[in-house]
């Protein structure tokens, strides 16, 4: 992201239900205003920060590049993807730098999909910050990116809860991170425990896989156990509840 230099304006923003007098569609903040700040880029380009009534931001460059409009979103210091406005169509692809793990967070809806309300969950803030555990081989990331219970999170619903998937990538020979077949997986952990604890649960998550890999177990069937994880087995950091029953196979 590209650091700004003074705030050229400053306007707010609101649902445009709210012009055509629908606000019954909306619900909690949905009805309150965003504030949008407009900047220089550091290469002369513009940035809109926008800041939701739930306290998080979300940031969009705009670029001027080679006669086309390059546009860039962030949620954090890495963006998450790229639109090329040229002059033929329109161009949209994951950043190449997005992620520890190049997890592409691009999702093509249909235009009318009904998607989350938007909002971040009361409490989550900043804690849905990537966590990464990194070994000599191997790399655990555990990360809120929308989901809940089943499907996207609905904060609408009382029964529903944001929950933290993990993935795992390993060192190849040229010394990139290249992502583990089948090692993605949402956990049973909330994503709105305290930071320490999603640090002991990716530690857990790095150490099993080690002792999988090791033991010559599949990285898959472990994985798998692991998505049983919650808070109390991440407190315990006991491996040995996720390994058992495939070292046990692999005696038999």
């Amino acid at each position: 992201m590209t650091e700004n230099d003074t705030i050229l304006c400053q306007t707010e923003i609101r649902d445009w239900r709210i012009a055509e007098d629908s606000t019954e569609d909306l619900v909690g903040r949905q009805t309150e205003d965003w504030l949008v700040q407009a900047s220089h880029s550091a290469y002369h380009g513009l940035t809109l920060t926008l800041k939701a009534p739930d306290g998080s931001d979300r940031l969009v460059d705009i670029e001027i590049d080679q006669g086309n409009v390059v546009v860039r979103s962030y949620r954090g210091d890495e963006p998450d993807a790229k639109m090329i406005i040229a002059a033929d169509a329109t161009y949209v692809s994951s950043c190449s730098e997005i992620g520890q793990l190049g997890r592409k967070l691009i999702r093509y809806e249909p235009e009318d999909a009904e998607f989350h309300s938007g909002e971040v969950p009361v409490n989550m803030g900043t804690l849905a910050t990537e966590i990464v555990a990194t070994g000599e081989s191997f790399r655990a990331s555990l990360e809120w990116i929308g989901e809940g219970e089943d499907g996207d999170y609905r904060p609408a619903d009382p029964n529903d809860r944001p929950i933290l998937r993990f993935d795992v990538s390993q060192e190849g020979e040229n010394g990139e991170w290249e992502d583990v077949p089948d090692s993605s997986y949402c956990t049973q952990l909330d994503a709105r425990l305290p930071r320490p604890i999603r640090e002991l649960a990716a530690s857990l998550i790095l150490k099993t896989v080690e002792e999988a890999h090791a033991a010559g177990l599949s990285l898959k069937r472990v994985c798998e156990r692991l998505s049983w994880m919650d808070e109390a087995a991440a407190t315990a950091g006991d491996t040995a509840p996720f390994l058992k029953t495939e070292l046990i196979a692999a005696a038999e």
